[in-house]
């Protein structure tokens, strides 16, 4: 009798795929990330909705930038230069979030990712880490994998605390529909795909579709155990929402809110240099 595959919900595919994208990852001696300490905020750039008004601060806010998927080619369309851009997804198609890939970036793909992204940042020379998802299996024994949720974003709140950080300010990170739309940059796929009503309160509800909703899960699950980063939202959504109802609940307990970060001038595509030991 055949053995059932599984649809793997964090990488949109089944897990036979994704062992065989390890796999072949493994055979390209990539170096892999390596966890470091007390590097401060780091900006978390995901593709909801509200990027499309919030980016521009990205500009100027002094701190290093993580990009998620899609918000990589958002962001260097408007020549804002990522620090970093992760992916993790395993379906080849995700390997359009990459299409050019720049000097001034270091990316991290999961070693869940289809080969076909691999390719193109092997073909444009670019500066390579690879990281390993803790899924449970299959992933090589001897390596240092991340937890987290069944989203990148989640992914990345935890990947950001192993890299060293201390804060990480989110991007992006809506988690629901505003004005029919999923992302800030053109995702038809995802537009189309049926939606719910998510409750945070009485007064506050939310569109959103099954991803949408299970991450919305394993943010409140997250909240439960603690997060390993403090984090701060910029834009409005179902999980800048959630959030703000666990700040308000800490704060009848007296742990304050942490505190917003200052601006400061831009940091250059040839200020990242420091970062090569990731």
């Amino acid at each position: 009798m055949p053995t059932e595959l599984v649809t793997h919900k964090v990488c949109g595919t089944n897990d036979l795929k994704i062992l065989r994208n390890i796999d072949e990852a493994l055979k390209r001696g990539l170096r892999h990330l390596v966890p470091k300490k007390g590097k401060g905020t780091v900006a978390i750039v995901g593709g909801g909705p509200s990027l499309s008004y919030t980016w521009g601060e990205l500009k100027y806010c002094g701190l290093p930038i993580m990009a998620l998927n899609g918000a990589h080619n958002f962001l260097t369309e408007r020549d804002v230069y990522p620090t970093f851009a992760v992916m993790m997804d395993a379906r080849a198609r995700q390997a359009r979030f990459w299409k050019n890939p720049n000097p001034y970036t270091i990316y991290l793909p999961c070693a869940n990712c289809d080969p076909t992204v691999f390719d193109v940042l092997e073909d444009s020379g670019a500066r390579t880490a690879l990281w390993f998802a803790w899924m449970g299996i299959g992933e090589p024994n001897n390596t240092l994998r991340i937890g987290g949720g069944s989203t990148i974003g989640m992914r990345a709140i935890y990947l950001a605390a192993v890299m060293g950080f201390e804060k990480a300010i989110l991007y992006g990170f809506d988690g629901c529909k505003s004005e029919e739309k999923t992302h800030a940059y053109s995702q038809p796929r995802a537009d189309h795909t049926e939606v719910h009503d998510v409750w945070v309160d009485e007064n506050n509800k939310y569109k959103c579709t099954p991803a949408m909703c299970a991450q919305a899960g394993d943010f409140r699950d997250m909240l439960k155990v603690g997060m390993p980063i403090d984090l701060e939202f910029r834009g409005d959504g179902l999980l800048s929402a959630i959030w703000d109802k666990a700040v308000s609940l800490r704060r009848q307990e007296n742990s304050p809110r942490p505190e917003a970060v200052e601006t400061s001038p831009h940091l250059t595509p040839g200020g990242i240099s420091k970062y090569d030991s990731y």
